[in-house]
């Protein structure tokens, strides 16, 4: 199913090829001055080579009837690249212009479609860049988008690593803190130095109440049975008389 065309924005921020595509533009409509212009702001982007700034100034000079500027400028292309097809057209156009002809009308209109013709192919070859940078950047948005989203990811799984080692370490903390309180309930209930001691003084106090009272019990036995002894030898004494 074919998608529906894309409406571009009534308002978008300048690239530096839409300053030369403008320029050519406005010189197939005969803007020559605004086309001057629109040239020179190309120029100070960087958005097109000294050849093609030339060339196209040489096209605005010609259809302004300039010819010397024409001239001076396919000069300057051919300078700066031998053999430009562009220059030596133009230039050969200027030079059957000015030799004498008895339609001299024809010439200029021959150097005018010839222009046009250029003109209309040098628009054609800005469309095919700039569709071909609008495909470049759909590519570079899909590639950024898909290393957001990685780096999305790679967040995600480092942020859980990270929370379960923070849970793993509050567990550790409470197994410590649980152990401490342990300890220290043990370390409550466990009696001091000073309760063992007390402890062992009355043990011992009473320990000696203990055998104090086993000592008085034995020697009560001992009397008893001494006096039992006692009383029991003038009984023997008289049986035996």
């Amino acid at each position: 199913m074919a998608s529906p065309p894309v409406k571009e924005p009534t308002a978008r921020p300048a690239t530096p090829g839409r300053h030369f595509a403008v320029a050519a533009l406005l010189a197939r409509k005969g803007r020559y001055a605004r086309a001057l212009a629109a040239l020179e702001r190309a120029r100070a982007r960087g958005a097109c080579t000294a050849a093609d700034a030339l060339d196209l100034e040489a096209r605005i000079h010609a259809q302004r009837g300039e010819l010397l500027r024409a001239e001076a400028a396919w000069s300057e292309v051919l300078r700066l690249a031998p053999g430009d097809g562009r220059a030596l057209a133009g230039l050969a156009e200027l030079g059957r212009i000015r030799r004498p002809r008895r339609w001299p009308w024809l010439a200029a209109g021959a150097l005018l479609a010839a222009l046009a013709l250029g003109a209309t192919a040098l628009a054609r070859s800005i469309r095919v860049e700039a569709l071909r940078a609008r495909e470049e950047a759909a590519v570079a948005g899909s590639r950024l988008e898909a290393a957001l989203a990685e780096a999305g990811r790679e967040r995600a799984a480092a942020e859980a690593e990270a929370a379960a080692r923070l849970e793993a370490l509050a567990a550790e903390l409470r197994t410590v803190r649980s152990e401490l309180a342990a300890t220290a309930a043990t370390a409550a209930a466990a009696p001091t130095a000073a309760q063992l001691e007390r402890e062992l003084r009355r043990l011992s106090a009473e320990h000696r109440a203990a055998l104090a009272r086993v000592a008085a019990e034995l020697r009560r036995r001992e009397e008893a049975e001494a006096a039992a002894r006692r009383e029991a030898r003038p009984a023997e004494a008289d049986g035996a008389r």
